[in-house]
């Protein structure tokens, strides 16, 4: 449903943050009326025609359910703003990148090439800038890159021109209840989008999409994408680019990268190797993703935005051979550690662990012979990492959980390891 055809309806605006913000003022643009409403306001669903809920608002909530049996309309911003770009006469391709890690990374690396070769591209999303700013300029962009999460792909009624899926690990069970319903919502990106990019090396999204059409990357007998070897990325048996190319660290962050290259390229784009390493050696790594927050006798790395356990087991990859000792632990979604407690140990990585879920990742470290700790909050574990950490070591905040319960979100977590640095 496209703004232009909400009429008259009594509409209600379902969180106050900014997707819902830039909402408001559209809905005032177009003289219409409307109400912000909050989970306070949750049995008072009935009494509006029309409500765009905020991307924290779960769709499986019962009361939401309810409404929708008795005839209420829920859509969302990304909705709204798809529903209008895609029936411009001028517009721009459209670009969704999803994933349950790496999407941010991959979102910014898409822009930034885009732009680099010349094209009006904008970037926004679940990324920061709500999509629905574009709209008043969309027909002076040649792309728009929108990451998407999970909670905004699980009610898309519109689709892309592209969408890219990273990977598949558990996560967001409080809001999609279960883990298949997570996984199934993320691929929702791809319900009515026809070109589809898939990383062929994550097995669960391999499985999931073996009956789709898609375009795969990160896998070395792929006809049409890029991936890994030894380091470098390369394309059909031809070596693309240097590993060194990208001022990111991680094969994890290279293998983004091969999903960037092969959604432009799946759009038409053409660009010389040479064009794409000068492209990439301006690209600015994201905060609080593998961030060098200070360097002396032991180097900090702020990985907050790390909340599963293969994010942090990825970012120990990075620092391997080198004495790390790993601050791990955060809300608690019933995740399982014993796969990282075993990489933990293999590689003689020390931890010290915070709240809810320290507790637990303590447990299966010390259950493998490892060398575990649990502190009360993030300045006893900052200054544990500090005692026990030899020089030349580095100290990596690689949570493996959320942030919810302590702090607002991973950058207030990653803000506050780097003060206390």
């Amino acid at each position: 449903m496209r703004l232009a055809e909400l009429g008259k309806q009594k509409i209600a605006i379902w969180g106050e943050g900014r997707e819902g913000n830039v909402v408001a003022r559209l809905l005032e643009a177009e003289g219409r009326e409307y109400s912000f409403i909050s989970d306070a306001d949750k049995d008072d669903l009935e009494q509006f025609s029309v409500v765009i809920k905020s991307p924290g608002v779960s769709v499986y909530k019962p009361e939401i359910i309810r409404a929708k049996k008795n005839g209420v309309y829920f859509t969302s911003a990304t909705n709204l703003f798809l529903a209008e770009a895609m029936c411009r006469e001028k517009r721009p391709t459209l670009i969704g990148i999803t994933g349950t890690k790496g999407k941010s990374t991959t979102s910014a690396l898409t822009a930034h090439i885009l732009s680099g070769l010349g094209y009006k591209t904008f970037l926004g999303g679940n990324f920061g800038t709500p999509l629905l700013e574009a709209l008043p300029t969309l027909d002076v962009y040649d792309f728009i890159v929108a990451e998407v999460s999970s909670y905004q792909a699980a009610d898309l009624e519109c689709g892309f021109d592209a969408a890219l899926v990273n990977n598949l690990y558990p996560e967001h069970l409080n809001w999609h209840l279960s883990h298949e319903k997570y996984y199934q919502d993320k691929l929702n990106i791809f319900a009515r989008t026809p070109k589809k990019i898939v990383n062929g090396a994550d097995a669960k999204l391999a499985e999931m999409t073996k009956d789709m059409q898609v375009i795969a990357f990160n896998v070395t007998d792929a006809t049409e994408g890029f991936y890994l070897e030894n380091g470098d990325v390369y394309k059909g048996n031809v070596k693309y680019l240097s590993g060194t190319e990208l001022p990111l660290p991680g094969a994890h962050n290279l293998a983004n990268l091969c999903g960037a290259l092969t959604l432009i390229q799946a759009l038409g784009v053409k660009a010389e190797p040479e064009k794409i390493a000068v492209i990439l050696s301006s690209f600015k790594p994201l905060p609080h993703r593998l961030q060098i927050v200070a360097k002396g006798d032991v180097c900090f790395v702020d990985d907050s935005i790390s909340t599963t356990p293969e994010t942090a087991m990825a970012a120990l990859d990075v620092f391997a051979g080198r004495p790390i000792t790993l601050i791990a632990g955060g809300f608690d979604r019933g995740q399982d550690y014993a796969e990282l407690a075993k990489k933990i140990r293999q590689n003689n990585v020390k931890v010290v662990t915070l709240p809810d879920t320290g507790s637990r990742i303590c447990a299966e470290v010390q259950k493998c012979g490892g060398e575990a700790y649990e502190a009360a909050d993030m300045a006893s574990a900052v200054r544990k990492a500090k005692e026990i950490t030899p020089v030349g070591g580095v100290v990596l905040l690689s949570p493996a959980a959320p942030s919810y319960g302590v702090y607002k979100n991973f950058e207030e977590r990653g803000k506050a390891f780097a003060e206390l640095v």
